[in-house]
């Protein structure tokens, strides 16, 4: 059977469009030192963290773990920090987005992010008009990434999905999509291999060249 050419590019935000994990890890550092209880490092949290961030909090000591009250202090960090957050390949970023929607792919965002965040993060990088979907407060991804495939009608192989976490890139590989591991954010290099999504990349101009190889005629 031949493969089915794209229509979708499904992106994860926090870590694979945002360059946050060094202000991720700080929030981090600050809510143990809160708690009065030594911070992981920070390879410990990219080899650790999951969406379910209380896991990680819970197994490194922080036993009284008050989800409002660390959602409360990571959103406060990251607002005093709000300017010092940049897109990966901040230059070039827009560009190779707005040029997969010119390659005919529809363009959606499923975060676990804040949903007014998210969307506050988008109208500072003007990219308000650039996506087509963008659902926020995604946790688990899997509903989400089921109905943005339903919203645009299309199957699990006409998509594409790029997340740097091996949870992510796992949860859209169960439901059939192709997937692209971004190795430049929040889980290392080695987790994204050993997530074996279809491709591996480390930059958005790598995803932009594997996309164009598959809807360029022959």
């Amino acid at each position: 059977m031949i493969p089915l050419k794209p229509r979708l590019l499904v992106c994860d935000w926090n870590g694979t469009l945002l360059n946050d994990l060094w202000l991720a890890y700080v929030s981090t550092k600050a809510i143990f030192e809160a708690y009065g209880v030594p911070a992981p490092t920070l390879l410990q949290y990219q080899n650790e963290i999951e969406s379910d961030f209380s896991k990680f909090y819970i197994q490194h000591g922080i036993t009284q773990f008050d989800f409002d009250f660390n959602n409360r202090m990571r959103r406060k960090i990251f607002e005093e920090n709000w300017d010092k957050v940049e897109l990966h390949d901040p230059v070039m970023a827009k560009h190779i987005l707005v040029r997969v929607k010119q390659l005919g792919l529809r363009l959606a965002i499923v975060s676990a992010e804040i949903p007014d965040v998210l969307a506050r993060r988008m109208a500072q990088f003007g990219l308000e008009d650039v996506f087509d979907c963008v659902v926020g407060g995604a946790w688990p991804k899997n509903a989400a990434l089921r109905d943005v495939l339903v919203h645009f009608d299309v199957k699990p192989e006409e998509t594409f999905y790029i997340d740097d976490t091996l949870e992510g890139i796992s949860i859209a590989k169960k439901l059939g999509i192709r997937t692209i591991g971004f190795t430049e954010g929040y889980n290392t290099r080695q987790q994204i291999v050993a997530a074996k999504p279809t491709y591996v990349v480390n930059s958005l101009a790598e995803m932009l060249s594997i996309l164009q190889g598959w809807v360029v005629p022959s």
